[in-house]
C-alpha cells in the first residue's frame, strides 16, 4: 500500500509541475491549425512535448500535416536529446538526436533514407520551437535548428517595447522581442508569467495563445496566399527572349546573375545560354541522390542519346515532364520515391531531373523563384545545368530547355530554402515594361 501511495504522490507532483499551452496557427489571417506544448519537470530534466496540426486546400484537395516533438533539457536549458517527426499521407520525416561530448548527433530519416549529422553544441542553448522559449533564458547564447539543412543558426534577440494585447476578449500585459536567425525572423510577445503568448514570422505564420484545442472551421486555399500580382503584357511571354520588369517589394537582395540584371527596382531577364564559370554546384545532394532505379533509367536515356551528353540532358527533361503527372505535393521525397509515385509539382520535377543528371556526373543544381502562369506569378523551382563551360536553364515542369524570361530566379540549392523560409508573398508586385 505504501508503494502505491508514493507512486500516486509522484504522479500528482508531475501533474502539478506540468505547464500546458495551446496556440492557434494563422496564415494570411485565416486559422489553419493548432499547436500544443506541454512542459514537465522530470527528475533533473525539463521535458517539452509539442505537437501541431495544419490543414490546407490545394487544387480542391485537402492536405493535412502533423508534427510532434519531444525534447529533454537539463535545468540550465542544455539540450540532452530530442525526437522530431512530421507526417502527412505523402511524407514521413524524422529527426532523432542526442548530445555526447559536446557534440549533437542527429539521425535523419526522410521517407526511408537515413543519414547522420554531427554538430558542435559546446556553450550553445538549442531550442527547437521558439514558442517554447521561456523569457528567463533570453540572455543565453541561443540557437535554433534548421531542419531543412540540419544547421544550427544563431538567434539574435532584441527587446522592442512593452505592449498590451487583447486576445479573445482577454487583455495581456506583454513584452515584445525580435528574434532573428540566418533563415527567419520572428516577433514574440511574452506575458507577465514569462510565457510566449503570440508569435509572428516573416513567413506570414502567426501563432496566438488559446484556451483550448479547436479545429479550423474552414479550408484555406494555400495557393491564394502565394499569388503575386502581375501587371502589363504577358500574352506571348513563353515565346519571347527578353523581358524588363519593375519589381516592388524586393529591395535588399540583388537578383543579378548570368541571365538577370537587377538595378534598384528594375529587373531585366534574358532567355539565353551563357559561357560562364559562375555556376553554383549542389551543396547537399541528400535529397537528389540517385539509386539503382535512377541509374538504370539514366543509362538507358544516355544510350538512346547515342552517348551525347547534351542530347541526354534534353531527353532527361522530356522523360521527367512525361513521367510525372502534374500534382501539388506537400512534402519532400527522395528521387526513387518520386519515380515510384509518378506525380509531383515543380519541386519533384526538378529533383528527379537533377538526380538523373547526377547519375551521369553532369553538374546540376535546383533553383527557385517566380514564374508567370495563368495571369499571375507563382513560386516555382527549375534547374541550372553546367556543361562544357556553359550554363543552361532547364524547366522540366514546363518542358523548357532554356527557360522563358518570366522565370525570375531568387535562390539556388536544394531544398529551395529561401523560397520556403523567406516567404515574400503579398509584398511583391511585378509590372512588365518591355
Amino acid at each position: 500500500m505504501k508503494r502505491y501511495f508514493i507512486l500516486l504522490s509522484l504522479l500528482l507532483f508531475l501533474n502539478l509541475s506540468a505547464q500546458k499551452k495551446v496556440m492557434d496557427i494563422f496564415l494570411g489571417g485565416t486559422k489553419v491549425g493548432y499547436y500544443v506544448e506541454e512542459q514537465t519537470n522530470v527528475d533533473s530534466l525539463i521535458k517539452i512535448e509539442e505537437k501541431n496540426k495544419m490543414k490546407f486546400e490545394i487544387y480542391g484537395n485537402d492536405v493535412e500535416i502533423f508534427s510532434n516533438s519531444i525534447s529533454f533539457y537539463d535545468k540550465n536549458w542544455n539540450i540532452k536529446k530530442f525526437f522530431v517527426g512530421v507526417n502527412s499521407k505523402d511524407i514521413s520525416f524524422f529527426l532523432n538526436g542526442y548530445v555526447q561530448n559536446d557534440k549533437l548527433i542527429i539521425k535523419t530519416d526522410l521517407s526511408g533514407k537515413e543519414k547522420t549529422d554531427i554538430l558542435d553544441v559546446k556553450g550553445k542553448k538549442i531550442i527547437f520551437n521558439l514558442e517554447s522559449v521561456d523569457k528567463k533564458i533570453l540572455k543565453e547564447n541561443l540557437f535554433t535548428l534548421n531542419p531543412l539543412n540540419i544547421k544550427l543558426e544563431k538567434v539574435d534577440i532584441k527587446f522592442l517595447n512593452d505592449d498590451t494585447l487583447t486576445i479573445s476578449g482577454k487583455r495581456y500585459t506583454s513584452s515584445k522581442y525580435l528574434f532573428k536567425s540566418e533563415s527567419s525572423t520572428f516577433y514574440l510577445w511574452f506575458d507577465d508569467k514569462n510565457r510566449c503568448i503570440k508569435s509572428s514570422s516573416d513567413q506570414g505564420i502567426e501563432m496566438v495563445i488559446s484556451d483550448s484545442v479547436k479545429e479550423p472551421t474552414e479550408n484555406f486555399n494555400i495557393l491564394d496566399y502565394f499569388k503575386i500580382e502581375a501587371e502589363g503584357n504577358f500574352r506571348n511571354i513563353r515565346k519571347e527572349n527578353y523581358a524588363k520588369y519593375i519589381i516592388e517589394g524586393i529591395k535588399d537582395k540583388d537578383l543579378s546573375n548570368f541571365r538577370q540584371i537587377h538595378k534598384k527596382d528594375t529587373l531585366e531577364v534574358f532567355r539565353k545560354t551563357i559561357n560562364s564559370e559562375g555556376f553554383k554546384d549542389v551543396k547537399d545532394s541528400f535529397y537528389l541522390l540517385p539509386d539503382s532505379s535512377i541509374n538504370s533509367i539514366a543509362e538507358k536515356l544516355f544510350k538512346d542519346s547515342k552517348y551525347d551528353t547534351l542530347t541526354f540532358i534534353k531527353k532527361s527533361m522530356e522523360f521527367v515532364n512525361k513521367k510525372l503527372k502534374k500534382k501539388v505535393y506537400s512534402g519532400l521525397l527522395t528521387p526513387p520515391q518520386i519515380l515510384k509515385n509518378s506525380y509531383g509539382d515543380c519541386t519533384e520535377h526538378s529533383q528527379l531531373f537533377a538526380s538523373l543528371l547526377l547519375s551521369k556526373n553532369v553538374k546540376v543544381n535546383v533553383v527557385s523563384g517566380l514564374v508567370f502562369s495563368e495571369g499571375q506569378f507563382f513560386y516555382h523551382a527549375w534547374n541550372n545545368v553546367f556543361y562544357k563551360g556553359k550554363i543552361y536553364s532547364v524547366d522540366p515542369t514546363f518542358k523548357q530547355f532554356e527557360v522563358d524570361p518570366s522565370h525570375i530566379e531568387i535562390s539556388s540549392g536544394f531544398p529551395p530554402q529561401e523560397v520556403l523560409l523567406k516567404n515574400i508573398s503579398g509584398k511583391i508586385v511585378i509590372r512588365r515594361i518591355k
